[in-house]
């Protein structure tokens, strides 16, 4: 060969005369010129690491959007109870009115609030 790699496919057994400790890899390419053993796969797993790492980036701003989205719904939704109870009872304060009716039925609903 000229360009001194030979396409010449090895055994495990071949590939551990070559420093790989008898590994398993796969299909092998010599290359002549320097002597070393490579395995075939070597751009597979490349690849398939970047993928990974790019499926766990997408998989991890999923779910931080959805938890940022669900936490801000449940706030806003709590802010905006908690100001209409305070608009209530202030107006019933002012108006000299029960408050007993509306702190009970404010309690109540919140045990069935379940943003969630």
């Amino acid at each position: 060969d000229d360009d001194g790699a030979s396409t010449a496919t090895n055994t495990a057994k071949d590939a551990s005369m070559f420093g790989n400790n008898g590994k398993d890899e796969g299909p092998f390419i010599y290359h002549t010129r320097s002597g070393r053993l490579h395995s075939a796969f070597i751009w597979d797993r490349d690849y398939m690491n970047v993928f990974q790492r790019i499926l766990l980036l997408v998989q991890t701003s999923f779910l931080f959007i959805c938890t940022t989205t669900m936490v801000s719904f449940t706030l806003r939704e709590t802010q905006e109870k908690m100001l209409e109870f305070t608009q209530e009872l202030n107006r019933r304060v002012q108006g000299r009115e029960p408050v007993q009716k509306l702190v009970s039925s404010h309690l109540l609903q919140n045990l069935v609030f379940c943003p969630i």
